[in-house]
């Protein structure tokens, strides 16, 4: 408390780098994280979810890279994990096989509080 207490009553205490990670995690933008950790990290928290072949080839995470939910182009489709309540015990994912988009849209990003683009997937069956 007392160093949050300093960075309040020091402006000069906050770096350009702290406020744009904290503008980063507020505006819940998404950051790239390394693919092989994204990979490892699904493998272990749920073991049977990507097949014995499947890579990922590029993995996000929300919250300005430390959040919870995160979206993941694997080989053979994109996995979306939704961190559900407060213990973070339930987790739902999203499996689109590339085989059933139809159809994306691509928002780029905006200003001020908006750093990421917006990827919309439509897919059949959904």
């Amino acid at each position: 408390l007392s160093s949050l207490s300093h960075l309040v009553s020091n402006p000069h205490a906050y770096s350009p780098v702290m406020i744009g990670k904290l503008i980063a995690y507020a505006g819940d933008n998404a950051v790239q994280v390394d693919s092989e950790k994204g990979e490892v990290d699904l493998r272990k928290s749920c073991p049977e979810l990507l097949l014995e072949d499947e890579r990922v080839v590029f993995a996000f995470n929300d919250r300005g890279g430390i959040g919870r939910d995160g979206s993941y182009f694997t080989t053979q489709r994109v996995l979306i994990r939704d961190v559900k309540g407060v213990t973070g015990k339930q987790v739902k994912y999203l499996s689109i096989p590339y085989s059933s988009i139809e159809a994306f849209s691509v928002e780029s990003a905006g200003s001020m509080l908006d750093y990421d683009c917006t990827l919309v997937i439509k897919s059949s069956g959904c």
